[in-house]
């Protein structure tokens, strides 16, 4: 779980995760957040960088949860 807001600084442990060769998924916090700030996230270049599914969280309002589960599934 990363912080939307904070990315710079938390991508370091999906870095870590990936150099480990941990199957992980990338679940951006703080969606809100980035909107109000109008800031866009390529998630694709995210996910083909890490080699793991991305899913955007709104914590507040629960967006995205369905896609997490999904996510983990599909990595087993």
């Amino acid at each position: 779980v990363l912080d939307g807001t904070q990315l710079e600084r938390h991508l370091r442990l999906a870095l870590q995760m990936k150099e480990a060769g941990f199957s992980f998924v990338i679940a951006v916090t703080m969606k809100d957040l980035l909107q109000k700030a109008q800031l866009d996230l390529d998630l694709k270049k995210i996910e083909t960088y890490f080699q793991a599914p991305v899913v955007m969280i709104d914590g507040s309002l629960g967006g995205g949860v369905k896609e997490l589960v999904s996510a983990l599934n599909s990595i087993g």
